[in-house]
């Protein structure tokens, strides 16, 4: 089932578990969802084996209609410490029009880290004609890129915070807040 592949996938990453990158590698040559490519790419990432970063690249290179996937690639490359595809993620978040690819690839090069991105970001976030949802993501993804802390910035906030009390600062239904901001 890709849900329990999914699944195993993530803990095996999460586990550090160098004996299924093998199997793993393998599984990404065989399935078509997109969620469980996404948790099978994730859980490559997470286990930090190299050997991975080229079927990974190979993947992201052919995904020009699943932002999502392109998303989680991105993502693992990030975690593998990759910035291989830097260039060819650039030049498609300034060339490509679709709203949630350029949003995606914003993404990808977040989590890949690499100050050579900047340009681009910066680039998009100035566009007039780009998206409010593509300008937010560059925005969000500036920030992932500029922020030289080990955290995320709400870890400074949450840090020891009474969560049975949820406070509306906290978190909330309407999504505004500390826990809600991306």
């Amino acid at each position: 089932k890709p849900e329990t592949l999914g699944a195993y996938a993530l803990a095996a990453g999460l586990r550090g578990d160098q004996e299924a990158v093998k199997e793993l590698q393998k599984k990404l040559a065989e399935i078509d969802d997109d969620a469980t490519l996404g948790y099978v790419s994730l859980g490559l990432g997470l286990i930090g084996d190299r050997s991975s970063i080229e079927p990974l690249q190979e993947m992201l290179g052919h995904l020009e209609n699943r932002p999502g996937l392109q998303h989680r690639l991105g993502l693992s490359l990030g975690l593998l410490g990759d910035g291989a595809m830097l260039s060819p993620l650039t030049e498609r978040l300034e060339d490509d029009s679709n709203i949630q690819a350029q949003t995606s690839v914003a993404s990808a090069l977040g989590f890949l880290g690499d100050a050579r991105s900047l340009d681009s970001l910066v680039a998009v976030l100035l566009d007039d004609a780009t998206h409010d949802d593509t300008r937010t993501s560059s925005i969000v993804f500036l920030g992932r890129v500029s922020d030289f802390a080990r955290l995320p910035w709400r870890a400074y906030l949450t840090s020891g915070a009474n969560y049975r009390a949820n406070t509306r600062s906290l978190t909330n239904p309407s999504g505004d807040g500390v826990m809600d901001l991306e």
